[in-house]
This record gives C-alpha cells, sequence and structure tokens, in this order.
C-alpha cells in the first residue's frame, strides 16, 4: 500500500472512530432528556428515572424575569418537592420584552433583541441545574388579539418588513381565540393553509431561534399553544419542525398542542390523541376550566382520555390548573390519582374578584411538599387508576397495584369502600391531610372489603400497603 493510501486510510479511520464517539454521546446524552418511561409510558423518565411533575409559579412566562428574581422562585420550587414549569413564549404583560429590535417607532423582524434571547437561555440553564422540568408553548393565542395584536411586532402596523397589503394580515384584531378556527389568518401562514411566505418565514425563523437554543438542554417539553382552536395543519406543521430540528441536532423532543375547547373528550383534541406521528404526549389543561362544575365529570373525562390512548400510552399533562368551581387544590390531587404525568397550579390571573390560579402560593407549597412526600413513599409508577375498586366515585379517587399497595385520595373528606381483597395477608393503613403534610398511623387492615372514613373534613390521602 502507498504512503497516501495508507495516510488516507488512517484519516478514514479516524473520522469513522470520531463519527462513532459522537453518535454514542448523543445518544447517551437522548437517554438523559425528558422522555416517556419505558416500564411506563403513562409517566415521565428524567436522566433515567421516572419522575412525577409537579409544579406551581407565578407567572407563565418565567424567562422574562430577571435572573435573581427567577432563582428564587426556582429555588422556592424545589424547596417544597416541585419540579415543573410552564413557559409561554409569551411577550404581552407590562416590561416584558419582544424578540425583535426596535427601530424608531417600529420593530425590525431581521434584527433580534438579544436580551430576550439571553434571558430564555438562562432560564433553561437555571431550571437545567435544579433538574426542573420546563413546558415551552411556542405561540400563546392571547399575545395575539386585541390589544396585544395592536402592538405586537408581527402586526403590520408595528414593523419595517411587511405592510397590511403584503402580508394579508389583519392590523386589528377584536375577538379571543375560539374553540375553532378564526379570520385571524396569522395562524394559517403554513403551506398546508394559506402558504403566506412573506409572513412565514419571519414565523420559522422565531421559532427556530427558540429551538437552537432549547433543543441543547435536556429538560424541556414543547407544546405548540396555549388554548388553540386554529386548524390543527398550523399546529402539525410546528410539531414537525421542532422534530425536525430535534433530529439535525442528534436528539429527540417530545411534542404536544393545546387546544382551547375545555371538553378533552372532543373531536378537536383527538386530533392531537390520534396523530400519534408527531404528537408524543397530551396536554388536558383545559379540563380544569370554568365551564366544568362537575367534579367527577372532571375526573372521567381523564380517565376517558386515558383509555382511548391505550392502544398507544403516552403521558398525559396538566401544566395548568384553574382555581374556578372546587378550587385549584381538588383539582390537582384529582389528576394526580387520574395517574397524570405532571399537573401545575395555574398564576394568579385576576379573576371574578379571586384568582384563576393558586400559584406557588403558601397553599400551593404545602400540598406540592404534601403529594411529594405521598408519592415518594410508595412504587407511584406501577400503580394505575382503579375506581372499579371504590364502592363510589364522588370526590374519592383510587390508584393501586392491587394486593401491593392502594393509594386513595378525598377531595372533601368522606367515606368509601374499598375492595382490598387482593392483599395477600394484612397491611398497614396510614393518613394524611393534604394542606398539613403530616401522616397519621390507623395501624393493621385485613384483607377484604374495607370501609375508609377520613379522620376530618378537608383533602386528605391515604395509603395502604
Amino acid at each position: 500500500m502507498r504512503g497516501n493510501d495508507r495516510r488516507s486510510m488512517l484519516w478514514i479511520g479516524v473520522v469513522c472512530i470520531l463519527t462513532a464517539c459522537l453518535s454514542a454521546t448523543a445518544l447517551a446524552d437522548d437517554a438523559n432528556r425528558i422522555q416517556p418511561y419505558p416500564k411506563n409510558p403513562y409517566f415521565w423518565q428524567y436522566k433515567g428515572r421516572p419522575v412525577m411533575l409537579l409544579g406551581g409559579s407565578d407567572d407563565d412566562n418565567l424567562f422574562q424575569w430577571e435572573r435573581d428574581k427567577l432563582a428564587a422562585q426556582l429555588d422556592t420550587l424545589v424547596a417544597c418537592g416541585g419540579n415543573y414549569v410552564r413557559n409561554t413564549m409569551s411577550d404581552r404583560d407590562e416590561s416584558n420584552l419582544y424578540a425583535f429590535a426596535r427601530v424608531g417607532d417600529r420593530y425590525d423582524l431581521d434584527r433580534w433583541n438579544e436580551e430576550y434571547w439571553r434571558r430564555f437561555e438562562s432560564f433553561l440553564r437555571l431550571a437545567a441545574e435544579r433538574d426542573v422540568i420546563v413546558q415551552i408553548e411556542l405561540w400563546d393565542m392571547w399575545d395575539l388579539t386585541r390589544d396585544n395584536w395592536a402592538r405586537h411586532p408581527f402586526n403590520p402596523l408595528n414593523n419595517v418588513n411587511y405592510s397590511a397589503a403584503e402580508s394579508g394580515l389583519l392590523t386589528e384584531v377584536p375577538f379571543a381565540p375560539a374553540e375553532g378556527p378564526t379570520k385571524h389568518n396569522f395562524f394559517h401562514t403554513v403551506p398546508e393553509l394559506e402558504n403566506n411566505q412573506r409572513v412565514l418565514r419571519y414565523q420559522e425563523a422565531s421559532i427556530d431561534r427558540v429551538l437552537a437554543i432549547s433543543l441543547g438542554f435536556p429538560n424541556v417539553l414543547y407544546c405548540i399553544n396555549n388554548e388553540s382552536g386554529e386548524p390543527p395543519q398550523w399546529s402539525r406543521h410546528w410539531a414537525k419542525r421542532i422534530h425536525q430540528r430535534a433530529k439535525e441536532h442528534g436528539v429527540t423532543a417530545q411534542v404536544t398542542d393545546m387546544r382551547r375547547r375545555e371538553d378533552i373528550t372532543h373531536a378537536t383534541h383527538r386530533t392531537v390523541y390520534d396523530d400519534t406521528e408527531v404528537y408524543t404526549f397530551a396536554d388536558v389543561s383545559q379540563n380544569t376550566g370554568n365551564q366544568i362544575r362537575d367534579r367527577r365529570l372532571q375526573y372521567r373525562r381523564l380517565l376517558e382520555v386515558r383509555q382511548y390512548l391505550a392502544n398507544a400510552p403516552r403521558p398525559i399533562n396538566n401544566v395548568k390548573i384553574y382555581n374556578d368551581n372546587f378550587g385549584g387544590a381538588p383539582k390537582f390531587l384529582r389528576n394526580v390519582f387520574a395517574g397524570l404525568a405532571s399537573t401545575r397550579f395555574h398564576r394568579p390571573v385576576p379573576w371574578n374578584g379571586g384568582s384563576r390560579g393558586l400559584a406557588l402560593s403558601d397553599e400551593a407549597q404545602r400540598i406540592l411538599r404534601s403529594v411529594r412526600t405521598f408519592t415518594n413513599a410508595l412504587d407511584w409508577f406501577a400503580l394505575e387508576p382503579r375506581p372499579d375498586l371504590l364502592s363510589h366515585d364522588e370526590g374519592v379517587y383510587l390508584m393501586a397495584r392491587p394486593g401491593r399497595q392502594y393509594a386513595l385520595g378525598f377531595d372533601g373528606g368522606g367515606s368509601v369502600e374499598l375492595d382490598a381483597g387482593a392483599l395477600p395477608g394484612p397491611a398497614h393503613l396510614r393518613w394524611m391531610n393534604v394542606h398539613e403534610g403530616k401522616w397519621i398511623d390507623a395501624g393493621p387492615i385485613e384483607p377484604g372489603r374495607v370501609s375508609l372514613k377520613t379522620p376530618a373534613d378537608g383533602l386528605w390521602i391515604a395509603l395502604l400497603q
């Protein structure tokens, strides 16, 4: 073999070894990312271990906060057992930054506001350092309607890049996001709909910048919209783009979409449930909305969605719990005992004289601490909802591995009969008041049909094992 040939073969060998090493590193990194738990894909796994996502925060776009304030919020969350926050790429609140640079009295969509992106990257880093999972929403529909649209950089009146005539976009959007498609054609630009390349190029550049930063972090989940009723083709375009960019980065992304309708069993939600090619988990946050006034209906719809996904199980998240009707605390407990993979208190938006979310209030912290203590006390990820083992489901819920462990939640006190006939022998019963977080020992329980009554009114959880 000639010298040049030997050198060529040597370099080919070096390149092959480096490629193999890089591929192995990418696989190792991918294995540590947030992803469905293989042994029970209704739950999440992070850094190779199953994880229950519990959260609450005082805002839904925490990346807009200054670093010290943000770090303190994340530290408070972690200290009470939380590990999950929501982050809309939102810019409608007072003092929020926009992603684009201002030129005179308008914005230039070809130039970034680098401080916006610096804050975003800093936020993801602070969360990753604390093992906090971030669920990003790429498009917040409320940012782009009414007065928020009137001042937004994407509005043709506010940028130097296109006029209303050139873009075809509305300059006024006097209506709120709806349960079905609207006239707001900012959400119809994708090739599968209006193919408005004049606007789409800026939309894609913005999302690509989000992904260029976020795909480098292992603790990120992706949701396309906040409460969308727009055509599913809009959402699917962005879901496919996330997966394509993730593939280019050598990683796997977890993606869903949040529809606006509060009935999570409706056909509009099934556009997400059925599309297993691009949607790897579900979000059912609208199930806690203000129009649903029956707690059993809320719970049963969660189980119905779980059953609908049974042929291809995926995590079911609830990234925001509204405080309307029954309060946020019972809804939090209901989510946990319906086997959801995540549940989080909504931010404290003023609503009808009250607040739409418990956020990270003192009450929320107590609940997070109690639920984390409880789920850590048993093999939570081996359990499944078993309401069939209860005499009724009016305010009481069961997660069980029959014969081994039974976990019950009561969202207002009360009593129930539990079929514990599968127990091989006596089991130990403990109670915990969710707002107090202290165990109460109730002694041994014999196998068979067991009558259980909470020690007092309020939110209670019980463990029989």
